[in-house]
């Protein structure tokens, strides 16, 4: 349920102009990375290619929910003072 709720909190703040530019850049290189035939691993190599298109976007959609929460606890924190 969490994961879900930290993606559905992601897509929302792709809209919201407030959110820094690096937050939402990261799931389309994240998509662009497992679309593209261009891997660290080829895919044709059945598991070890799959795997390696799964773990980079889960990083980098990992590192855009984490700093998308960062970016929420200050905003959270400036609007208190």
């Amino acid at each position: 349920m969490r994961v879900l709720s930290n993606l559905i909190r992601l897509i929302r703040a792709l809209g919201d102009p407030r959110v820094p530019a690096w937050i939402k850049i990261l799931p389309f290189l994240a998509l662009i990375y497992v679309l593209s035939p261009l891997d660290f691993l080829p895919d044709p190599i059945i598991i070890l290619g799959w795997i390696d298109d799964i773990t980079i976007a889960l990083v980098l959609v990992g590192k855009a929910i984490q700093g998308l929460g960062q970016y929420q606890s200050k905003a959270l924190q400036q609007r208190k003072a």
